[in-house]
């Protein structure tokens, strides 16, 4: 089978959103595929400052389509007040035109694309698909778009307008594919008519599985923290205001649920960690916490509030594989994770994978969920109630004290190998050639 992975984000790019779609190109070639990757080049974008160093080693299956530099149009499209895109699409359409007008030339077509999203604006992608094309089309959904509530959407007109997008997108693909249950829930609850064989969960992975558990804890406990926080305080505090006290362009922010942010950075864990420092002051001289990503403008602050500046140390943005000596270097790694009021939290964090992957212990400061579900089951991970301080600090303290036990579940682990998920995503690119097939398509 010749796929066509279509990854605005992709290596050398370092985030989260670029590894997957590595991944599932690594897994699905092993299984035999063909497949053939269409990403940015970043060299004229703002983006080229978190790519890793050094230019990618060159490789005929990757086509990198140039994308013009960041204007003042796509900073105003970015404020999400005036449109309801994220502009990437603007940044990206004239190079990519050109690559899929070649590729309709050609004698040599995919039998399947798959489009890995976000930047959602590329869901217009897809209707040139649909439109000029055959080929059968799977949407990867990384992320939620219609309930992605980092920020407020600008009013309920641009909350309507993104999701009669998304549901166009749901109908113009023969298949969708999300990253875990919970969203496959909430898909189905935004768009009723969405028939649940039509949408397929296929999680993250990790490359290799665990070789060993954890050794013993070292007298010096380094927790580690690698990655974005994506919380923005000051747009929760504008979005908390009455109308009539925002400026004029945000008087009609809207949210189509209360999700808090907040829980996603470490203020709740550095509560807790205060906490247990207040009931077990011997733990302040062994427990040193470190973090690794941009770092934001809040951090310091969190830090001075909780009183911990003699155990944090921050060391900003690393490249791949310094991040992978920090993470080597700690004795447990900690993941956090977003509340959403009265339901449940659709994401599991890309570490995650990489975190189980390691074989070390991890500490989930995790709300109910997808994550919290994830690192129940694998049994590598202690999860505690960010609501819950005290209560947290004392099963924290019980379980240093006893040299953080785990107990890994390997059926459980195995389920997330690259080897399983791209089975699994083999499966998702099959049903959906079959779909279309059986809808008339060639």
């Amino acid at each position: 089978m010749h796929i066509l992975l279509v990854a605005f984000e992709y290596p050398p790019l370092n985030t989260g959103g670029a590894r997957r779609p590595q991944r599932l190109r690594k897994g699905l070639t092993a299984r035999g595929h063909r497949v053939t990757v269409w990403t940015a080049d970043y060299r004229q974008s703002a983006l080229y400052t978190i790519c890793d160093t050094g230019m990618p080693s060159v490789d005929d299956e990757v086509k990198r389509i140039p994308m013009q530099g960041e204007d003042l149009v796509f900073r105003i499209q970015r404020t999400g007040y005036t449109a309801a895109s994220d502009g990437y699409w603007r940044l990206w359409k004239r190079s990519l035109r050109k690559a899929w007008e070649e590729l309709l030339r050609a004698d040599d077509r995919p039998d399947v694309i798959l489009l890995t999203l976000p930047p959602f604006s590329l869901f217009r992608f897809a209707r040139w698909v649909k439109n000029e094309s055959s080929i059968p089309l799977v949407v990867d959904l990384r992320d939620h778009w219609s309930l992605w509530m980092m920020t407020p959407y600008a009013s309920r007109l641009h909350a309507r307008i993104i999701r009669m997008r998304e549901r166009e997108l749901l109908t113009w693909a023969d298949g969708v594919v999300v990253v875990t249950p919970v969203m496959k829930r909430d898909l189905q609850a935004i768009h009723p008519g969405l028939v649940p064989e039509h949408v397929q969960v296929v999680t993250n992975a990790m490359e290799k599985l665990p070789e060993q558990t954890s050794a013993d804890l070292p007298s010096r406990i380094r927790i580690g923290y690698l990655g974005a926080f994506y919380y923005f305080p000051q747009v929760a505090m504008e979005a908390a205001k009455p109308w009539y006290l925002r400026a004029p362009h945000r008087w009609f922010l809207y949210s189509p649920r209360r999700e808090d942010w907040k829980y996603r950075s470490p203020w709740y864990f550095f509560r807790i960690v205060h906490e247990l420092f207040s009931q077990h002051p011997e733990w302040a001289g062994r427990i040193e916490l470190q973090f690794a990503g941009r770092k934001p403008a809040w951090f310091d602050q969190m830090v001075e509030e909780w009183s911990l500046g003699g155990q944090v140390v921050h060391w900003g943005q690393l490249d791949a594989s310094a991040a992978l000596r920090m993470q080597d270097a700690c004795s447990i790694l900690l993941i956090t994770s977003v509340k959403v009021e009265g339901g449940d939290d659709y994401c599991i964090a890309g570490k995650t994978f990489e975190f189980l992957s390691s074989g070390k212990r991890i500490i989930g400061c995790v709300t109910r969920g997808a994550q919290r579900d994830v690192l129940e089951e694998s049994g590598m991970a202690l999860c505690i109630d960010p609501d819950d301080p005290a209560g947290a600090a004392e099963r924290l303290h019980n379980w240093l004290l006893a040299k953080a036990p785990c107990s890994p579940q390997p059926q459980v682990i195995a389920r997330y190998a690259l080897a399983a998920v791209a089975e699994d995503m083999e499966h998702a690119l099959v049903k959906a050639i079959s779909s279309c097939r059986g809808a008339g398509g060639s």
